[in-house]
């Protein structure tokens, strides 16, 4: 990760994404290379539809979709029309969802960046996605983190 981008924040948290960093790559390095979004497991898929829906028409809007790991909701999004940008803190996780992405025909633009130092222009996004990413605090700081750069919806669900 760019130290660039960890700049101004407290230590500890700094070394928490750094750690958040470390334990996902792990994660995403054991996980199958299964490319067919609709075998998400389950639950997950059931929540990140849900979550999606929240968004309301995707079709041309501009999403943040934050904490996007293996990409299955960027590329459901970028699937129903959304430009979608997705950050990560995993470099091994961003290369999975770029092959993802390849392998279902969309474009994503991705970004390896915390949530908490958000690197965009106020109103830059329609909406902003973020599920399951409980690192970037309770529901209310992953909103004040978030509202600087949507311009109209988020769909926060941790």
């Amino acid at each position: 990760m760019d130290e660039q981008q960890l700049i101004g924040l407290p230590d500890e948290l700094v070394e928490r994404i750094r750690e958040e960093a470390e334990e996902n790559d792990d994660i995403y390095r054991r996980r199958t290379a299964d490319l067919d979004v609709s075998r998400i497991h389950y639950f997950h898929s059931e929540m990140v539809s849900w979550a999606i829906r929240q968004l309301g028409d995707l079709q041309g809007a501009r999403i943040l979709d934050i904490g996007i790991g293996d990409g299955h909701s960027s590329v459901l999004m970028a699937l129903a029309g959304a430009h979608v940008t997705g950050i990560e803190v995993s470099p091994v996780a961003l290369a999975r969802t770029e092959a993802l992405a390849r392998h279902n025909g969309v474009k994503l633009d991705l970004h390896e960046m915390p949530g908490e130092a958000l690197r965009f222009d106020k109103g830059a996004f329609d909406g902003i996605l973020c599920v399951c990413v409980s690192s970037y605090g309770p529901g209310e700081g992953c909103r004040r983190i978030c509202a600087r750069v949507a311009s109209r919806r988020t769909s926060i669900h941790d």
